[in-house]
């Protein structure tokens, strides 16, 4: 890990290859881990998590209202697109870039509909390409 001396951002000095990052980090294949790993060691607040985001979940349509109304309609790039549920329906065509093969297998398929594609790639590669 580094950290620079001017701000303070935490960084990592020597990256994995983008390789090992889609078949050792891909986010399908860590979460589980991840939360069971945090479950073990950080019950209470893994609790609180749960329940907020059961809570927050009624107000997510009123996000995509929102969204939709502080911009116009037209295209929409989403680089490291994930799980794409933050981009509303039937307001924008959206495409999307995503290291995991499996997110963006996903992705692609409920992007398809909508008239946009998701490729994957790492982020500023897709940027290249499209």
């Amino acid at each position: 890990m580094g950290t620079c001396t001017d701000c303070g951002f935490v960084y990592l000095r020597n990256v994995p290859g983008y390789n090992r990052m889609i078949e050792g980090f891909a986010w399908e294949k860590r979460w589980q881990e991840e939360r069971t790993w945090k479950m073990k060691e950080r019950p209470i607040t893994m609790c609180m998590i749960l329940v907020l985001r059961a809570i927050r979940e009624p107000f997510r349509k009123s996000e995509q209202v929102m969204f939709s109304r502080l911009s116009k309609p037209g295209t929409l790039l989403d680089a490291s697109c994930g799980s794409e549920e933050r981009i509303p329906d039937g307001y924008y065509t959206p495409y999307g870039i995503e290291l995991s093969r499996e997110l963006c297998r996903m992705v692609n398929m409920r992007m398809k509909p909508r008239g946009g594609f998701c490729i994957h790639a790492p982020a500023v590669e897709g940027i290249r390409s499209i």
